[in-house]
């Protein structure tokens, strides 16, 4: 049902729940939506932006009702474990130099604070997800273009 479809962006002054332009805020950090009121959240390269992964992690496995799915992608390194690119400095989330940009439509250039790996999964884990790993076939990378795409699907326990 289309009704129930939802889209969301992340703006730094609107306050979450609110909208601008029609379109949703939403902070993974701090979801507004209710204790597992959704069968499905997509996000689409965001989870490297946002600096405390594991409370957002935390926040999507509330939200989502058992049986649902969180389906995601993020860059991701097959051969190492997540690194971060910031330090906490008095309780703030600093990032190091030089800062790594990504582009964005919406807000233009958006900070990176991962690069994630392995113990990704582990955190999907522990916050009661089973989630496997796609990779585009090289059929569907000639069909789509869909190259260097890692797709995760976390479904919720």
């Amino acid at each position: 049902d289309a009704a129930n479809i939802h889209h969301s962006e992340f703006f730094d002054d609107v306050a979450p729940g609110d909208e601008r332009n029609g379109v949703r805020c939403e902070d993974l950090t701090a979801l507004t939506h209710a204790d597992k009121s959704l069968d499905l959240l997509i996000s689409e390269d965001v989870l490297e932006h946002v600096p405390d992964t594991q409370l957002a992690i935390s926040e999507m496995a509330r939200v989502i009702r058992p049986g649902g799915v969180h389906v995601f992608t993020v860059p991701f390194s097959f051969a190492r474990r997540s690194n971060e690119l910031f330090d906490v400095v008095d309780g703030q989330w600093v990032l190091r130099e030089p800062i790594e940009y990504h582009g964005d439509l919406v807000r233009g250039r958006v900070a990176t604070y991962h690069h994630f790996g392995w113990d990704l999964l582990d955190w999907m884990d522990e916050a009661g997800f089973d989630t496997t790993v796609k990779v585009a076939s090289t059929r569907q990378q000639r069909e789509i273009g869909a190259y260097d795409c890692t797709t995760f699907v976390a479904r919720r326990l």
